[in-house]
């Protein structure tokens, strides 16, 4: 339970450890909310002592990206970018919370996910994509 992610049972996750913030619970209630967009229902927030937060969510049906996009046939990868430009129509139809750079609620951002692209130059290279 390492990395602030965990597999529950009855097709749960939680996210902890810092993983999770209010800006992005907020922003996940407010995307299936208003969107067509399938993400994780948020089930229950605890804020800890410390002031983190321990977030229960549902898990979405499927396999991740990651593991699928390099086995996808043409067709199908036709069919994801198509499905992903309709998900980023309907998310650029919201004006921004304000003129800065700033997460869902306005506050200062953080990208947990930075990380992993920072090996590779470009996401063809990093997807391995022809």
């Amino acid at each position: 339970m390492e990395s602030g992610v965990q597999r529950l049972p009855f097709g749960m996750y939680a996210k902890f450890r810092g993983t999770i913030d209010m800006a992005e619970v907020a922003a996940t209630e407010f995307v299936r909310q208003n969107t067509t967009i399938q993400v994780p229902r948020i089930l229950d927030v605890i804020k800890e002592k410390d002031g983190k937060l321990f977030v229960v969510m549902s898990r979405l049906q499927g396999e991740p990206l990651g593991g699928r996009l390099q086995r996808m046939e043409q067709q199908s990868r036709i069919q994801f970018a198509a499905d992903l430009g309709d998900w980023l129509h309907q998310l650029r139809r919201f004006p921004p919370p304000s003129d800065a750079v700033s997460d869902f609620l306005g506050g200062p951002t953080l990208q947990f996910n930075v990380e992993m692209f920072k090996k590779s130059r470009t996401l063809d290279e990093h997807w391995r994509l022809p």
